[in-house]
């Protein structure tokens, strides 16, 4: 693997996939937590501005989806640490999901990232206070990471956005 990038995707991944226990995450959800994780500063070479026209729910939306995370999900994958499934029915479009191989997971424990202060950061981030794995819940207006046990909620704003919005200038226009 090349980079922490790396590692901590295949980390995130082993917490919440298992192709022991045919467990994937789904694409859309994968992309809220690493938006999240993103936005609390573990993936610095991620930009939370990055957008990308994809399926959320029922209809297509503008969400996060920065490229160095979809080019590094694809290098992980061509060491055949991560599989991919994709699934269309007559009535929805693509469902795209991964899962950790039994190959990928093996990597990951014997690397000791398990163990490391980034790996403790993250599970930190994505868990409940009770201890549970936060899951992701898809609703209509912002996703949430949610614990089933407390009903936690964590809003991720700013996943979503609404191109057909003014978007407010960050500077000051001048006219010569």
């Amino acid at each position: 693997m090349e980079n922490k990038n790396h590692l901590a995707i295949l980390y995130v991944y082993a917490l919440y996939s298992s192709e022991k226990n045919h467990v994937y995450l789904q694409y859309t959800a994968a992309l809220v937590v690493f938006y999240y994780l993103t936005r609390k500063g573990h993936f610095k070479d991620y930009k939370e501005t990055q957008l990308l026209v994809y399926d959320y729910k029922d209809s297509r939306r503008f969400m996060w989806e920065d490229k160095t995370f979809m080019n590094d999900i694809n290098f992980v994958r061509g060491y055949d640490y991560l599989s991919r499934a994709r699934v269309k029915t007559s009535d929805y479009r693509d469902i795209n999901a991964h899962q950790c191989t039994e190959k990928g997971a093996d990597f990951i424990k014997k690397s000791d990232y398990f163990s490391s202060v980034e790996a403790k950061d993250i599970l930190r981030e994505l868990s409940c206070e009770c201890g549970d794995l936060l899951s992701v819940r898809l609703d209509d207006d912002n996703p949430k990471l949610v614990c089933e046990k407390c009903k936690t909620e964590i809003v991720i704003d700013g996943f979503l956005s609404n191109l057909f919005t003014d978007i407010e200038p960050d500077f000051t226009p001048v006219f010569l």
